[in-house]
């Protein structure tokens, strides 16, 4: 108790210098646990499904005339189905997914409304291990059902049951909410507010289900306790190519392989990229608010030396002093912390905007144990050399030895602080130039007065030919899909009958 009431009387008489010590934590400390926090949400990215080590997607890979493409994962839609109906000894559920996305609203009442939505059949929940809160998944078979998320439904509906509401989607087509699910958090590569029934897809033609045409889907697969990978991707080929004959070298030929879900974001090469750079990012800011520390703290010594050999005249050993020291920096810093959550949530929505997270996912059970090491980390580092230092003042030579002008200590510490904010400005600068190559780089179109909408044409040429008659429009393309977001549909034959391409509609 003696060496904590020292502590805060030394805090106190040195509160001008204490002032700079903590904000000069507290900025180092909120950037870099913002950056070690984003880190922590996308090394997280998907473990939220229920036994997400069981848990695996569908990737295929195409080869074009003798050539192997990397994989990816859009697949056709009867793949699953083959899957979860031939390989019940291995596998335990396994599901289609087709994303819609936020194009297309749906109406409430007057209120529009634009969820991000999929659709997919009875074994989605069970498969992704997302838990139905109420409602029975058996009913996504019938056409016109829909489930939606707990929070789409409070926001929507209120504090009302939205079992039995009917949404209508583009004023066209009613749909009735059977059931709702639980959120999916933001750490997941695949977000949805609304699943539609497989059912409305098959009664309204936006699909085909089958194993060469309409490569549009997603398939997740759910593998039993103890099942590897390997067990299965041979057995899934075989399936497939009973459908789709594996001929490489005549055109186009597909194989399928199991990746776990949980490595789908995080082995991504740009994530990996991205999550390097914020690494060197945080840790230099971490370092160098730390040697500020360090070297403001040290800077007193030829004033603290003194009474460093008193205490030890009174019978304080070493280990007492460097106790002393390692409390002074824990206050510090805990005020510093204290700070920094204050910083954060006052500007919240602006951190929130700039990072694209928000607080509640980045900062949560799952993500919060790097910040916290952060914190240990900067504890360690600003208090243990400080400390170090002051515990070894010998007694014997304390007033002899370190006097005011004794200055050579603090060329190295500004050497390795200066060099660490160097560091940090190159590598902004880095970022600058990169980030202005991006936004100026040639996409190889003319993006200028270029506008796009979605919008489902009875008769698509006539809709063009209406459009193109207003006097603001110059020309008009329609495409089911846009070629700027990748392709899929129907497999495109030569004259011999040979596959050489799949590709969207265009008008």
């Amino acid at each position: 108790m003696s060496k904590l009431n020292y502590t805060f009387k030394t805090l106190i008489r040195g509160k001008g210098s204490n002032v700079i010590k903590t904000l000069s934590l507290t900025l180092g400390l909120a950037v870099s646990v913002i950056l070690f926090a984003r880190i922590a949400f996308e090394m997280s990215y998907d473990s939220h499904y229920y036994e997400a080590d069981r848990l695996y997607v569908i990737q295929s890979i195409y080869h074009m005339n003798g050539e192997k493409a990397e994989p990816h994962f859009i697949i056709f839609g009867a793949v699953p189905g083959g899957i979860v109906e031939n390989l019940t000894d291995v596998v335990e559920s396994a599901t289609v997914v087709r994303q819609l996305g936020a194009d297309q609203p749906f109406f409430y009442e007057e209120f529009r409304l634009q969820p991000q939505t999929i659709i997919s059949d009875t074994l989605y929940f069970q498969t992704m291990g997302i838990q139905v809160l109420s409602g029975d998944p058996r009913e996504l078979t019938n056409p016109d059902v829909l489930f939606v998320s707990r929070e789409f439904a409070r926001n929507t509906f209120g504090d009302e049951s939205p079992v039995g509401k009917t949404l209508s989607l583009n004023k066209e087509i009613s749909m009735t909410v059977k059931g709702v699910y639980e959120d999916i958090p933001e750490n997941s590569t695949f977000r949805h507010d609304v699943v539609i029934s497989l059912g409305s897809l098959i009664k309204y033609g936006w699909g085909r289900i089958s194993w060469d045409r309409g490569d549009m889907y997603r398939g997740y697969v759910r593998l039993r306790p103890g099942v590897a990978p390997e067990q299965v991707n041979k057995r899934i080929n075989v399936i497939a190519h009973q459908h789709y004959p594996f001929e490489p070298e005549s055109g186009i030929a597909v194989e399928y392989q199991l990746a776990p879900i949980k490595s789908v974001y995080t082995n991504n090469k740009e994530v990996r990229q991205m999550n390097i750079l914020l690494f060197m990012l945080g840790f230099s800011l971490l370092f160098v608010a730390a040697m500020n520390y360090v070297l403001i703290a040290i800077s007193s010594l030829y004033k603290r030396a003194k009474v460093v050999g008193v205490h030890k005249c009174s019978g304080a050993t070493g280990g007492d002093i460097f106790l002393m020291f390692l409390q002074e920096t824990g206050i510090l810093l805990g005020v510093s912390v204290i700070l920094t959550f204050v910083l954060l949530f006052t500007f919240r929505e602006g951190i929130e905007d700039l990072i694209g997270v928000s607080m509640y996912g980045l900062f949560n059970w799952d993500t919060s144990w790097l910040p916290v090491c952060v914190v240990l980390l900067l504890l360690l580092s600003a208090g243990v050399i400080p400390g170090k230092i002051f515990s070894a003042v010998p007694v014997t030579q304390v007033f002899r030895r370190y006097t005011e002008t004794k200055s050579g200590w603090k060329c190295p510490l500004l050497f390795v602080e200066f060099a660490g904010v160097a560091f940090i400005f190159g590598l902004m600068c880095m970022i600058m130039l990169q980030y202005q190559q991006i936004m100026n780089k040639d996409l190889g179109y003319e993006p200028d007065h270029i506008a796009t909408a979605y919008h489902q044409f009875s008769d698509a040429e006539t809709g063009r030919s209406l459009l193109k008659r207003l006097p603001m429009i110059e020309d008009v393309g329609i495409a089911m899909i846009s070629p700027l977001w990748g392709y899929a549909g129907d497999g495109v034959v030569n004259e011999s009958g040979v596959r050489i391409f799949t590709s969207s509609g265009t008008l």
